[in-house]
């Protein structure tokens, strides 16, 4: 059967999401209905209606956002600062003076159109500030004395002084140019933590800018940040995460908006004299903005509510499926699991529907998880190579390498019991009692962190690994075969890619019909030589075979393809494009399911029923 026959008889369906939400950072707008958010699972836009994500494979998670005079900015929680002037469809670094620092906040000039100013607060490196609409970034840390800046405000008009503030982590800073300079600002708030801040829209007039620290509630300052006085209907209120201020069609006063670290948003119409709350999902808030009579929350993991009454009453967005669910694992026998680095573990049922392992997200963050039937379900944390045996209810650890991080996972149904490790640094560790003890095999000769292993029963008997190891320095990728069961490694193959995420499917032996994805290249060594294809230019972001099959599948940011018999790849009619991981499960009677991953956790299915000719 061909590959578009196959198409025509078992064709896509998308399945829905894991689980709507996700953690907000950051939001920011362009042109009416257009929004942008920065969250866990990277950038998102919303447009016409609908939410997408700004690219897949974009290596950049944004910490915080900006939208002036069509540009779009973000600054990433790696450390640096990217530019779009397209709506994030490509993006470019700026240059940035002395520092690799993440940047927690931004704030643009109300000037912007004539000036081109731009403020940046970073976690240690104090304030940037640009002059060119943000393609290049200087220090402005003149007076500042503490340089972890979590909140910036500038004034809505920078006339006849440019008036800025920001919130450092025991005290408040005011410029009176614009951020080129500042000074302490904090007489009435001394040794307070602030974290949020809101200057009132009237503030030419009434002078007014607010403060919310993490300890003492709100602050107030009715004389241009001279000097601050606690507002005693919110001296009892938890953490103040964000603060937003605003004037409607036809108030005289401004209203304010509060997210607290409990979960509640708090709104005051009397300049903060008084609180009621409009809003207690739980989530807490970590980000509030408003453009156009809609005001916006973004919540630490329950996605975003808005609100169009002046935060009177609030909805949840429920197109949102903006986790941080990245990959795909399945195992012979064993059901369907879904993770990311920060968007924690689910596992689907019989049905599809998903359940989130909860006692996963004590662990940190997730590199790596594999299921198996005769040894258990592993998953490789911050804190360790953890097991399960009760189906993801509870882990315990298996392994806590010294001085190394876990990274990637495999297991063969050659080997039952068996299990291989690779660490960060290049080491490997092997268990044949089900992870109960782990021995240290011979590292990978180059000591770079491993993103891919996989072992194969080679034709003569004995045991064949191959590791991919990833170079971030030189951007190359090298992948290693050890053909005496990791006591010594041979490079075997080498490719330069910016793309760190390699997959290796092993032939029936190592030496028979390996395909390994690097880039946006698949190679196959037919046991005498490596040959490379490409398939649509784009990276490759998951290759496999199907078992008991010669069919192989692969998939990239544009399509997904398919071999049959032999005969090269061909793109798949109906497939979905923008995948970021595949997987197969079994459906049992039905035959196997090909399960794809779309960014923040939507699930696609294409069933290839149980006839022979897939073969």
């Amino acid at each position: 059967m061909t590959t578009s026959a196959l198409a025509m008889r078992n064709p896509w369906r998308r399945c829905g999401s894991i689980a709507p939400g996700g953690t907000v950072l950051g939001i920011a707008f362009g042109a009416p209905g257009q929004v942008w958010l920065a969250t866990a699972a990277g950038l998102w836009q919303r447009d016409v209606g609908h939410w997408r994500s700004l690219g897949v494979g974009l290596p950049l998670r944004a910490s915080a956002l900006a939208s002036a005079g069509g540009r779009l900015i973000a600054g990433d929680a790696a450390g640096g600062i990217r530019y779009s002037g397209d709506n994030g469809r490509t993006w470019h670094s700026a240059w940035v003076d002395q520092t690799t620092s993440a940047v927690m906040c931004f704030a643009v000039s109300p000037g912007f159109a004539r000036d081109r100013v731009l403020l940046a607060g970073t976690a240690g490196a104090g304030i940037l500030r640009s002059s060119d609409g943000g393609t290049h970034w200087q220090l402005a840390n003149v007076g500042l004395t503490d340089f972890t800046v979590l909140a910036l405000a500038v004034a809505p008009v920078w006339e006849p002084r440019e008036i800025a503030f920001a919130a450092a982590d025991d005290t408040v800073y005011r410029s009176p140019n614009g951020g080129r300079a500042w000074k302490r600002s904090d007489r009435g708030m001394e040794g307070v933590g602030v974290q949020a801040l809101a200057i009132s829209p009237l503030f030419a007039a009434d002078a007014t800018v607010y403060a919310g620290s993490e300890q003492h509630g709100i602050y107030r300052s009715v004389d241009g940040g001279n000097s601050w006085q606690p507002l005693p209907a919110a001296a009892s209120l938890p953490a103040i995460n964000c603060l937003c201020c605003f004037l409607r069609d036809g108030d005289a006063v401004p209203t304010l908006i509060a997210g607290t670290g409990d979960g509640t948003l708090i709104r005051s119409t009397d300049r903060g004299e008084s609180w009621g709350v409009v809003a207690a999902d739980g989530w807490p808030a970590l980000a509030l903005d408003c453009y156009a009579g809609r005001i916006y929350a973004g919540l630490d993991d329950g996605g975003l509510l808005f609100s169009d009454d002046a935060g009177l009453s609030w909805q949840s967005d429920d197109q949102l499926v903006a986790r941080d669910i990245t990959r795909l694992a399945a195992g012979e026998g064993s059901p369907l699991i879904a993770f990311g680095p920060a968007g924690g573990a689910w596992c689907a049922d019989s049905t599809r529907g998903w359940r989130t392992l909860a006692a996963l997200r004590e662990l940190g963050t997730l590199y790596a998880l594999t299921c198996s039937q005769q040894s258990g379900w592993f998953a490789a944390a911050d804190a360790g190579l953890f097991r399960s045996t009760d189906a993801g209810a509870s882990w315990q650890l298996s392994h806590e390498p010294i001085d190394s991080l876990v990274s990637v996972i495999a297991t063969s149904p050659a080997w039952p019991g068996g299990l291989w490790a690779g660490g960060a640094d290049g080491a490997v560790w092997h268990s044949e009692d089900a992870g109960w003890q782990w021995r240290r095999l011979t590292p990978v000769a180059d000591g770079q962190p491993l993103v891919a292993i996989a072992i194969a029963r080679w034709s003569i008997g004995g045991c064949v690994l191959v590791a991919a190891s990833f170079d971030p320095l030189d951007q190359r990728v090298t992948i290693w075969r050890s053909t005496d069961a990791g006591a010594g490694w041979e490079p075997w193959l080498t490719d330069n890619t910016t793309w760190p995420r390699v997959t290796i499917c092993l032939g029936h032996g190592a030496d028979d019909h390996t395909w390994v994805a690097v880039g946006a290249r698949l190679w196959l060594w037919d046991s005498a030589q490596w040959q490379s294809f490409e398939l649509d230019g784009t990276h490759v972001i998951a290759l496999l075979r199907i078992p008991g099959t010669t069919t192989s599948v692969a998939a990239t940011a544009q399509g997904v393809y398919a071999a049959v018999d032999g005969r090269p790849f061909e793109a798949i009619e109906g497939a979905p494009s923008g995948l970021i991981d595949i997987a197969i499960a079994s459906d049992g009677a039905n035959g196997p399911t090909i399960v794809g991953l779309e960014p923040g956790g939507i699930v696609w299915e294409w069933p290839l029923g149980s006839a022979p000719t897939v073969a």
